[in-house]
């Protein structure tokens, strides 16, 4: 039997963001993003590409409940959008309690947080 594995605490408030956008066909642009908290969905006001969000949705409540810290998700956070010719790649970030949606842009000058270890580009 393996050795019990820590857990991450579940993470409520999610911020998608757009990491790359090569030839989005949607309008969808990097830097955009949505904030997931708990069942609510904001983008203050900012439009959102629909097919984007549904690429996220299936992993949204598996990224909100309590994970190992060694999940693909923790570790790898990127999906990408069904179309593989607009090469769109979106990355999934922890809002720590606490922190409110405003900071998040202000820390990153952009609208979106740096991924863990400060990258903001999409996985190679």
């Amino acid at each position: 039997m393996s050795p019990e594995q820590p857990m991450l605490p579940p993470a409520p408030r999610v911020r998608v963001v757009v990491d790359r956008a090569d030839a989005p066909r949607c309008g969808i642009r990097t830097g955009d993003w949505v904030d997931v908290d708990g069942p609510g969905l904001s983008t203050r006001g900012r439009p959102f590409c629909p097919l984007a969000l549904a690429a996220v949705l299936p992993v949204l409540g598996m990224r909100q409940n309590p994970l190992p810290a060694d999940d693909w998700l923790v570790r790898k956070p990127w999906l990408t959008c069904p179309d593989a010719r607009e090469n769109v790649v979106l990355r999934l970030d922890v809002v720590p309690d606490g922190v409110s949606p405003d900071d998040l842009a202000e820390a990153a000058g952009d609208g979106a947080p740096a991924a863990p270890g400060g990258s903001r580009g999409a996985a190679t």
